[in-house]
């Protein structure tokens, strides 16, 4: 019975951190949008929460319309392809 009571508390205790954790990333996301917008603007906050949104999305179910809709932000930051 012990046992039992200890792997509870410690399932109790993952649980509780987890849920701190999901929250503090929470924050973290409101607090960079913020700073974003402050930096470069509305239209920058936006187009980052887009990103967000879509690698969010593409993380739960991946499918190639999300990278058709990822691939406009990503382009410009892959390297140009040298001509050697």
């Amino acid at each position: 019975m012990h046992l039992q009571l200890k792997k509870a508390c410690m399932q109790a205790k993952r649980l509780t951190t987890s849920k701190a954790l999901v929250k503090d990333v929470r924050l973290l996301g409101r607090l960079l949008c913020e700073a974003i917008e402050a930096s470069d603007g509305k239209e920058a906050r936006e187009v980052v929460e887009q990103v967000r949104s879509l690698s969010v999305t593409g993380h739960r179910r991946t499918g190639p319309h999300l990278n058709e809709e990822l691939a406009p932000f990503v382009r410009p930051c892959l390297p140009k392809p040298s001509s050697v």
